[in-house]
């Protein structure tokens, strides 16, 4: 094999290469299911490269088919993976409509109005918009890896319009593609030509910069998060697993200095009766209903939330991207899914319940301020009864 026939495998080797790494570091920090996401995109990748190049499958509208599939899941999971690491809401919705777009208009192109240059249209103006979706809902982050990511994310997506309407004047090439597909050329024939058009040969060199730009950026984020998580493992609690007053501090110092994750509440558990059930069935049963309430937690919260226990039966929760008043939904089905919990510990079928105090941060405010006025909101939730969540009306203005 020559050196340009190297050459084009590059992309998929590369991309082979961040698959395996993320996928490394992803055994070892399964809770980041971004890395596998990110994996698993760059590995779609290099199906996908693989597939064209070497003509698998051979049928040329099968290939077509394929290759568009596994580049749309490419894509998608990049998409998806992207707004995981940097706590991004989960709109699925327009990525799922692009996608599904693009592979059946890739296959309508090939079986019913055959044309290349369309495919290539619908393919990358579909990946086009993806990621600009993407790139938008991170617009005004202000924290130093965002705010680059932000905009080589945003010129990642837009490169696919300006690559494809810049070399349309040349894809004339691409007309005598579909003549030998007409004509049943050989899928070698095919390949070959389809690698010598001028678009394959941009397309190549331009998905090679931005994507090694964006595998590198990842790669950062990835490492900044492993440092940060062995930071946190020294600010867990040991019983439930979620962070202690120290881990919570540390992640609200974070949250608090990104405008990004505003309006952010604080909310303020207190279980009830918590002594009565080490008094009736013993500790090791007290400290299996603490380690039930953090799974509870663990499954009703948001994936960017922050749970924490302070110490004995008290647990603060951070809610950014949270008003008060979403931030008692939210707590409202914590309260509801512990109430409804069975505990078998507990023999006389008796419920666990949980009070809690909520408190939507000022402009100006502190965390531990929020803190405080969450934790008053808690004793009027006992005085009024137990079991219930109280919010507190008033956010402090400057």
């Amino acid at each position: 094999m020559g050196t340009g026939g190297l050459y084009i495998y590059t992309g998929p080797i590369i991309a082979f290469f961040f698959s395996a790494l993320y996928f490394g570091v992803w055994t070892h920090r399964r809770e980041r299911l971004y890395i596998l996401l990110l994996s698993l995109s760059f590995f779609c990748f290099m199906l996908a490269a693989l597939s064209q190049m070497l003509s698998i499958p051979r049928d040329s509208g099968l290939n077509a088919v394929v290759s568009a599939v596994i580049y749309t899941l490419c894509i998608s999971l990049l998409a998806k993976g992207v707004a995981l690491r940097f706590h991004e809401p989960r709109r699925d919705r327009l990525t799922v409509i692009v996608a599904v777009a693009v592979v059946v208009l890739s296959a309508y192109f090939y079986y019913v109005d055959r044309s290349l240059i369309l495919r290539i249209y619908v393919q990358n103006f579909g990946y086009g918009i993806i990621v600009i979706a993407v790139a938008l809902r991170m617009q005004g982050r202000r924290r130093g890896l965002d705010l680059a990511f932000f905009w080589v994310l945003l010129l990642f997506g837009l490169h696919f319009f300006v690559r494809t309407v810049l070399t349309a004047p040349i894809l004339g090439d691409l007309a005598r593609y579909d003549h030998l597909v007409a004509a049943g050329a050989d899928p070698e024939e095919l390949r070959r030509a389809f690698a010598a058009s001028p678009f394959w040969q941009v397309m190549n060199f331009s998905v090679f910069i931005s994507g090694l730009l964006i595998a590198l950026m990842l790669f950062v984020a990835v490492a900044l998060d492993v440092i940060e998580d062995f930071r946190r493992d020294s600010g867990s609690d040991t019983l439930t697993g979620l962070l202690n007053r120290r881990g919570f501090h540390l992640e609200a110092e974070a949250v608090w200095r990104d405008a990004g994750m505003r309006p952010v509440s604080i909310a303020y558990g207190d279980l009830d009766h918590f002594k009565a059930i080490n008094d009736t069935f013993g500790h090791a049963a007290g400290d299996r209903v603490l380690k039930q309430f953090a799974e509870t937690l663990s499954g009703e919260l948001r994936h960017w939330d922050v749970a924490s226990r302070f110490g004995g039966e008290e647990f603060v929760l951070l809610l950014p991207r949270a008003s008060g008043e979403a931030a008692l939904a939210i707590v409202e089905r914590v309260r509801r899914a512990l109430r409804d919990a069975v505990f078998d510990d507990l023999s006389d079928g008796r419920a666990v319940t949980v009070s809690f105090g909520i408190a939507e941060a000022g402009p100006t405010e502190t965390a531990a301020e929020v803190i405080h006025r969450a934790d008053v909101m808690v004793y009027a939730a006992k005085r009024s009864g137990r079991d219930r969540s109280v919010l507190d009306p008033q956010v402090p203005q400057p």
